[in-house]
């Protein structure tokens, strides 16, 4: 009976707490269903990559002390002047993309 008893005398304010639940569940579900979020999706439909290289030599053609003439200097960071006069060089370029496409170089 002192269940019931307390019961009844809470009745009132156990209905309240109820509703506000009943109506914060209802606000949270409505919230989710009206903007459930926005997902990010990435795709690589296509892709490209260049290469750039360059190579120069220049041949001894005059008496020096340190190379003889003939002898072929590739790739270095200097060349002297006074035994490698002319100096002769090329750049290779490279394209490579996944979808072919085209490409227009100018140098």
């Amino acid at each position: 009976m002192q269940a019931r008893a307390a019961l009844e005398s809470w009745f009132d304010g156990l209905v309240v707490v109820f509703l506000v639940l009943a109506l914060v569940g209802g606000w949270v579900a409505y919230g989710a269903h009206v903007d459930p979020g926005t997902t990010t999706e990435e795709r690589t439909v296509s892709s490209w990559a260049t290469t750039g290289t360059y190579t120069h030599e220049a041949t001894v053609t005059e008496p020096n002390p340190v190379y003889d003439r003939g002898t072929t200097l590739r790739n270095r960071s200097m060349y002297l002047l006074a035994a490698t006069p002319d100096l002769g060089g090329q750049f290779a370029f490279s394209y490579n993309a996944t979808d072919g496409g085209s490409l227009d170089v100018e140098l």
